[in-house]
């Protein structure tokens, strides 16, 4: 295709949109080339190849890379779903998740705003297992021993 590096671009940039760039960025190079080629093959190539790619960086890359990094929790996720959505409706709940997950990085590595991080993400074995915590499941066996006697 003469234009491939034009269309990879192109791609590129709607892979910012979730979900909907994906389609459009493969469709459109598509139907290229089911206009310019003899055969409706490469156009089903080009979707294939751009699913493989698709799927192999969204299940595989982008979770180890990320996964390991940003961790948010249940109740935080679930509570950015329902703002985002009475913000934008749809749009605002596929852009939900992925907003939460830059402000936690950001919060992470900003020493004012470290605690917020915190809050945003799931408690990473460290936390669990700190001194702080163990005085205060001390303290609440010690209250629930105070109330069964």
């Amino acid at each position: 295709m003469e234009n491939a590096i034009f269309f990879g671009f192109f791609a590129a940039i709607l892979l910012v949109i979730p979900y909907v760039g994906v389609i459009i960025g493969s469709l459109l190079p598509a139907l290229v080339a089911l206009a310019t080629k003899d055969t409706y093959w490469y156009a089903f190539g080009v979707i294939a190849i751009f699913g493989f790619i698709q799927f192999v960086e969204g299940y595989f890359i982008t979770p180890n890379i990320t996964g390991a990094n940003v961790s948010i929790n249940s109740f935080i996720a679930i509570l950015a779903l329902i703002a985002f959505a009475m913000l934008w409706g749809i749009s605002g709940m596929i852009v939900a998740l992925p907003i939460t997950a830059a402000l936690k990085i950001i919060f992470d590595h900003s020493k004012r705003f470290a605690a917020i991080g915190f809050l945003i993400g799931q408690p990473e074995d460290r936390y669990l297992r700190s001194r702080a915590l163990e005085r205060l499941k001390r303290w609440k066996r010690n209250q629930s021993r105070q109330r069964l006697h």
